[in-house]
């Protein structure tokens, strides 16, 4: 096991040439600064650029040093604070290419709105949600500057933000660590490949430091093999859970949540039932079962959802994987009770990943996207979730009938009775929307809305005689 856990970090090991040391590059950095006033913006904007590279040459390459912890701590040296410094590029940086893009509009321009705004997020985060969206519209403004070509530089600056984000925040070590996994994505996106392996090294949390070793095994281009994988897993249940226990830490369960996504995307093996099914039940320890942990449940029901993207992304000639739905739901439910801890909104997820999940199979990767967008403007009650869902769809009338009704009964949850009677009636089913109306309904103070939605719907003709044995809904209808 030694040498496995050998074989896995041997990346932590490279070698580091001559490199200037950070009390001569912050010297060069102010010096630099003293030089910009007086000078047009295209200038002061070159100007701005060599001090950037200064100061993060000092936090790539001397971490530990006083300059470094200057530069995260936001410390003024003299007149100089790093911070404004870069607060200041950026600024002149927006403002310059406003003016150009008002001429001149392209789709770069769109990355640096994105690239201030997510430095805006950074400065003046509150809440764990605003650091969540600070890192993606960072990441939105490298994703634009690397598609457009638009220069080393510019994707250099968005790391280079995205690496001072945290600084000044005490955050808890997993949190801390979530956030230096986003990095690393985005330092092996421009590659720069030893600074990601120097930040995997810095990590506490097992998982995030396993993850970021496949994160280095994408960015090499290598195909992994069965074998490649089997060691992984072996390494999880020895190094990471306890011995391999079902009840392991739930760090064990996101290594391998994240191993069987790795597997799908950038391995040759064939992908079966129960080797996804691992992920959720070989180990079940998906959380503190206690306590509420509102930015861990978040994590959580967003990485289900990768994971259900995954399990209808396996390529045609390795998909082994029978019964897609039942997995895709499988996921979406177990982790129900790590959500309900935090009441609320939070109680809707399992709903919200089941409805993503059917969506996915029956309606593609695109329709998923736009309804998991919409999760993230705005909370939803499960009756929304339901109306969405159908709206989504193109559930048939018989498999709604399948699915919610039983020996002329409705069978579903009450959240889901009006969405369906709805649906039904819309198929101009009279009958079996009036079993829901009378028996479900009737009670509530949606039953008047019912009433109204049947009686105005093009879909039932109220001159038709309906016969469905009640004669309510007849003395309804007339």
């Amino acid at each position: 096991m030694k040498q496995l856990l050998t074989a896995v970090f041997v990346f932590f090991s490279t070698a580091v040439g001559a490199i200037a040391d950070p009390s001569q590059l912050m010297n060069e950095a102010i010096s630099s600064y003293n030089k910009i006033d007086g000078n047009s913006q295209k200038v002061r904007l070159d100007i701005y650029k060599e001090i950037l590279s200064k100061l993060d040459s000092i936090l790539v390459n001397h971490p530990a040093s006083n300059e470094a912890r200057s530069i995260l701590t936001r410390q003024d040296i003299g007149n100089f604070n790093p911070s404004i410094v870069k607060d200041q590029y950026i600024n002149e940086l927006t403002s310059y290419y406003q003016t150009v893009c008002e001429v001149s509009p392209s789709y770069t321009c769109l990355a640096y709105v994105s690239l201030n705004n997510g430095n805006d997020l950074c400065k003046n985060a509150e809440t764990f949600s605003d650091l969540d969206r600070a890192f993606s519209q960072l990441n939105n403004a490298l994703g634009v500057f690397t598609s457009q070509k638009s220069g080393e530089g510019m994707s250099n600056l968005v790391v280079t933000v995205a690496r001072q984000c945290t600084a000044g925040y005490d955050l808890p070590e997993w949190n801390k660590d979530y956030y230096s996994s986003i990095l690393v994505e985005m330092l092996l996106g421009v590659g720069l490949v030893d600074n990601a392996r120097a930040l995997i090294q810095d990590m506490t949390s097992p998982y995030f430091k396993f993850k970021g070793v496949l994160g280095l095994k994408k960015a090499s281009g290598e195909i992994a093999d069965e074998s490649y994988l089997a060691r992984l897993d072996t390494y999880i249940a020895d190094n990471i859970g306890n011995d391999g226990d079902w009840n392991s830490p739930k760090e064990t369960f996101l290594a391998t949540v994240e191993l069987r996504m790795y597997a799908v995307q950038h391995s040759d093996i064939t992908i079966t039932r129960r080797y996804m099914r691992d992920a959720i039940q070989k180990y079940r320890n998906y959380g503190d079962k206690r306590n509420c942990d509102v930015e861990y449940a978040n994590f959580l029901f967003n990485l289900m959802l990768d994971f259900q993207v995954a399990l209808v992304s396996i390529p045609e000639g390795r998909n082994d994987l029978h019964g897609l739905e039942g997995l895709l739901n499988e996921f979406a439910v177990r982790p129900n009770h790590i959500y309900s801890q935090c009441g609320g909104q939070y109680s809707n997820y399992g709903l919200a990943a089941d409805i993503h999940g059917k969506i996915l199979a029956q309606m593609g990767l695109d329709k998923a996207t736009e309804f998991r967008n919409l999760l993230k403007q705005r909370s939803m009650s499960p009756e929304e979730l339901m109306n969405e869902f159908f709206a989504r769809t193109n559930v048939d009338e018989q498999t709604l009938i399948s699915w919610y009704l039983e020996d002329a009964k409705y069978s579903g949850p009450d959240y889901a009775a009006m969405s369906v009677y709805t649906r039904l009636v819309d198929f101009g089913n009279v009958c079996e929307s009036s079993i829901i109306l009378f028996q479900n309904l009737a009670l509530t103070d949606r039953f008047e809305a019912a009433v109204e939605y049947m009686l105005e719907s093009d879909s039932i003709d109220g001159n038709q005689k309906y016969s469905c044995g009640d004669e309510d809904l007849e003395l309804l209808l007339k």
